[in-house]
């Protein structure tokens, strides 16, 4: 009798944990890896945005998987995976022209990708300083990345998605005149949160939805710290941005 009455309360108690559980992942916005998408708040374009994705990547940016695939063999678009899709903060427009001051140099080593009605131009490098001495240009990091929407017709300049150091933006492509499809890294902390000893590093893609005002990001296979630094970062950038050196 006593046990039956346990087995029901354990019962009861499991289902209200699980409920509970649920509640919180779907209704927290700051949860930073849902397994949970909203694609029904935002116009049900999740296949859309993917295929779009799948046919750009068949002529574009192969120099980036082959960059990746030196420590993560194979790697392809199928093998990532959905982790989040979050509404874009609101942003906040200043005027283009005269503003960046790096932006000759940034035209020179083609950081700015064009949308293809070249209306508007994609900056994903907005995280670091670029400079210019002796012909040679150099490239500081900022702690933050940043992507920056500029658009030409309008002179505007608004810097429509940022993380901190758990990733960074390496380059950017248009998808349409809407849709801006953005590489990096995500940094994925274990049990201990030591960045030195318990994180591992998975490439990621941001798909940026400018109509609908929300952002896509996939994450790719997770390798060890140790094993993406083998992998030297820097080599991508200079070789894909004209020589510039990182720091």
């Amino acid at each position: 009798m006593f046990i039956a009455i346990d087995v029901v309360v354990l019962i009861l108690l499991g289902f209200l944990a699980y409920n509970f559980y649920f509640k919180e992942k779907v209704d927290n916005p700051n949860d930073p890896l849902s397994d949970f998408s909203i694609f029904e708040n935002l116009g049900n374009n999740g296949e859309e945005i993917e295929n779009l994705v799948r046919e750009k990547l068949r002529t574009e940016k192969q120099d980036w998987f082959s960059w990746w695939n030196k420590v993560t063999p194979y790697l392809a678009f199928d093998k990532f995976n959905l982790e989040t899709v979050n509404k874009l903060p609101p942003g906040q427009k200043t005027s283009y022209v005269g503003n960046v001051s790096d932006d000759a140099i940034r035209k020179e080593k083609n950081v700015y990708a064009k949308s293809p009605n070249q209306k508007m131009l994609a900056d994903p490098l907005v995280g670091v300083f670029l400079t210019k001495e002796n012909n040679k240009v150099r490239g500081g990091f900022d702690v933050d990345s940043s992507l920056a929407i500029i658009d030409l017709e309008k002179d505007t300049y608004e810097q429509v998605l940022t993380c901190g150091t758990p990733c960074g933006f390496d380059d950017a492509v248009w998808l349409d005149n809407n849709k801006v499809l953005v590489f990096g890294y995500q940094i994925l902390f274990r049990a201990t949160n030591n960045p030195d000893l318990d994180s591992d590093y998975a490439p990621a893609l941001w798909v940026v939805d400018l109509e609908n005002r929300a952002v896509h990001q996939y994450v790719g296979p997770r390798i060890s710290k140790a094993e993406y630094l083998k992998n030297n970062r820097t080599i991508y950038l200079t070789k894909r941005y004209g020589g510039i050196t990182f720091e």
